[in-house]
């Protein structure tokens, strides 16, 4: 192949990383790149390549002299709580099996430091951005053999969630965007399944990094990604039924996602059944009523989300997506028809049935004999795209920050209750704290005071020289109980008593975490949560 890279070149990070090693390896990366896309020649087998080496070069950046890892990565990573200074590479702690990392430091078991985050970081930015322009130049000549091996060298970039970040992901969404648009314009004579597969294989790396950094969607953009994810995968399973047979389905499985289409007609819509994997929610629908007015042609497309972007865990998720369209215009259509979705015992636990709200529940829950639970739906329209995203977006972190909840804060405003003026208490009375012991109390001891000995002065009268004597002075009980009391007391000893290990400002602190933990802790076990204000103390 006439000026591409020679196939046989590999990375060899085999020595301990440094800012300067790790450096070179990523500029060989990215100019590699670079000669692939200025040869014009064999791309697609060229970009196949770069894309295996761009993985290989992760998982070396990840477990390269690192103990942690298994089989060359860190995916299954678990910590052991311990006080060793080995967990999470002595710069973390462990929670739960899962690694709190220290600032300026990442991967699962914290063993990447900032620099060469930093460094993989602005090398991924600058591959995808070769990509995005790749795309953009081969518009309008694009064949679907090389715009797999691009979707397929997006993938790699963004197989690790641990080594992107947001402005990766945006860069790899607009990249996705321009992809869609060439793959809607290509003729039915390119076969775009297995670009479809990689498509779908760089979504879920999308969905798998909001799952990992930000469980619970406390973001914006984690709310933004999962949209048009959502988006996309609606219109992947109508390019991917385009040129599709009635009754022949089109699977896409991929880590995060599994997506599930077929064309079939309209009188076999009733009874219906997608029972794809007893892992996944199973579908069985009713009798449609009015079947004679659908189109003659319908797509069916049921989309699974493996793990839930709302939970801190691993469990199965709950959530799928199920749209029926027109089969010959891939135009939605309103279908009301029943539907029973099964949620196998072994692999789903603590099912609760959607509702539209607390009073109107519209699916009815039951068990069937072998112990799976069944939510049987009046309508499928609660599975749609707008609905799923409309129950993850009210179910996020981020629907609590909305103007519902700001006039609340107004209406029951915080400074009516005691507790918040015990935090700003605390909180003031520790600065002025900090002030005292470190300007006019800050070598007061009362300890050396009460001790310090007195000296009696005597004359000797052979030697005519004055020599000196020390008499211990003498305190009564009740001034005993007193000394004993300041000295003693959480608060008091932190201005009469200097301590030569533990210094008065820390004291200060450590008391004023106390009064925090008390505080939250009557908050935890309280029996309940009456509304204690302050004008209810003069009544």
């Amino acid at each position: 192949m006439k000026g591409a890279p020679d196939c046989t070149w590999n990375f060899n990070l085999t020595v301990t990383l440094t800012p300067n090693n790790v450096q070179s390896q990523l500029d060989a990366t990215t100019n590699l790149l670079q000669t692939i896309v200025s040869s014009n020649s064999d791309l697609a087998q060229s970009l196949n390549f770069l894309s295996e080496q761009i993985i290989k070069n992760d998982q070396l950046l990840a477990c390269d002299n690192n103990p942690a890892c298994q089989n060359n990565n860190l995916d299954s990573y678990v910590c052991q709580n311990s006080t060793s200074t080995e967990v999470c590479s002595g710069h973390g702690f462990c929670l739960n099996g899962t690694c709190q990392c220290n600032s300026g430091y990442y991967l699962p078991d914290c063993s990447m430091n900032q620099s060469i985050y930093s460094q993989q970081l602005t090398y991924r930015q600058s591959l995808i951005s070769q990509t995005i322009d790749l795309i953009t130049s081969l518009e309008s000549n694009m064949n679907a053999t090389t715009l797999e091996s691009i979707l397929k060298l997006l993938y790699a970039a963004t197989k690790d969630p641990y080594q992107n970040d947001n402005s990766t992901l945006l860069q790899t969404l607009s990249a996705l965007n321009k992809s869609l648009e060439i793959m809607q314009d290509l003729n039915s004579s390119n076969n775009l399944t297995n670009s479809l597969q990689e498509f779908v294989n760089t979504l879920s790396n999308i969905i798998e990094y909001v799952h990992i950094n930000d469980c619970g969607m406390k973001t914006n953009f984690s709310s933004q990604a999962i949209n048009d994810t959502s988006s996309m995968i609606s219109m992947i399973a109508d390019l991917s039924l385009r040129d599709a047979s009635v009754n022949q389905p089109i699977i896409f499985n991929s880590e995060m996602l599994y997506i599930y289409a077929i064309l079939i007609n309209n009188n076999q819509l009733s009874n219906l059944v997608i029972a794809l994997d007893p892992r996944y929610p199973q579908l069985q629908f009713g009798t449609v009523q009015n079947s004679s007015s659908l189109p003659n042609t319908l797509a069916v497309e049921y989309t699974y989300l493996k793990k839930d972007p709302l939970s801190c865990n691993n469990t199965p998720s709950t959530n799928f997506m199920l749209e029926i369209k027109n089969g010959e215009t891939f135009q939605p259509i309103g279908v009301s028809v029943p539907v029973k979705v099964t949620y196998s015992s072994k692999n789903f636990n603590n099912i609760q049935c959607p509702s539209t709200n607390d009073d109107d529940e519209i699916c009815e829950q039951s068990t069937s004999f072998n112990g799976d639970t069944v939510c049987s739906c009046k309508d499928i329209s609660i599975f749609d795209v707008k609905a799923q995203l409309i129950n993850i977006y009210k179910n996020s972190q981020l629907y609590q920050l909305n103007l519902k909840n700001l006039r609340e804060l107004f209406t029951h405003p915080p400074y009516n209750r005691w507790s918040f003026w015990v935090a700003i208490g605390s909180s003031l009375g520790v600065v002025i704290t900090w002030v005292i012991v470190n300007t006019i109390n800050k070598n007061f001891c009362m300890v050396d005071k009460i001790t310090k000995e007195r000296e009696v002065q005597r004359s000797n009268p052979t030697r005519g020289n004055k020599r000196k004597k020390t008499v211990p002075k003498k305190y009564n009980w009740c001034y005993k109980i007193f000394f004993a009391v300041m000295v003693t007391h959480p608060f008091f000893n932190i201005f009469t008593y200097n301590d030569p290990m533990i210094t008065k400002t820390f004291r200060a602190m450590l008391f004023y975490l106390r009064t925090m933990i008390l505080l939250g802790l009557s908050a935890a076990f309280a029996p309940s949560d009456p509304e204690v204000i302050f004008s209810t103390l003069y009544l």
